[in-house]
């Protein structure tokens, strides 16, 4: 393949990583609103253990302080927190795919690559992605102040 095709598979790539990462976040950013509205947990923690912490994953103590309609919530968050978990590998595949196929691009403008440009080049992409990831999330919680 040249170098034309070698580099459109490592920005394909590099997409590969960027948008399950962001995917991820929207799973876990979609219920964490909706769980927090339904379980206050400080109360839990006041009513209940006034002597001492209670832990999120203490679950079986949380579980006999919640309504139905929290344990519902709660449910819902752990599966997209599951969700977002099987995002996040996927970004991670994706990023290594990438460093890969980056490298794969390097080799075809020199035969020896040098070592500390690939992980300067690594470095600055990555930085890259997850300014636009991050630049996306504060879009979000801008739109939904509104």
């Amino acid at each position: 393949m040249g170098i034309f095709g070698t580099t459109m598979v490592c920005i394909a790539e590099w997409l590969l990583f960027i948008f399950p990462l962001y995917q991820a976040y929207l799973e876990l950013d979609e219920q964490r609103d909706l769980l927090l509205a339904n379980i206050d947990f400080d109360e839990i923690h006041n009513h209940a253990f006034a002597d001492r912490k209670i832990h999120l994953r203490d679950l079986n103590q949380l579980k006999l302080l919640l309504t139905d309609e929290q344990k519902a919530a709660l449910k819902a968050f752990n599966s997209l927190r599951n969700k977002a978990i099987a995002w996040f590998f996927v970004a991670l595949a994706g990023y290594i795919k990438a460093c890969s196929s980056t490298f794969e691009v390097m080799e075809h403008f020199s035969h020896h690559v040098n070592n500390w440009l690939f992980i300067l080049i690594i470095v600055v992409l990555t930085a890259f992605a997850l300014a636009f990831i991050v630049s996306r999330i504060l879009t979000n919680q801008k739109v939904k102040a509104i």
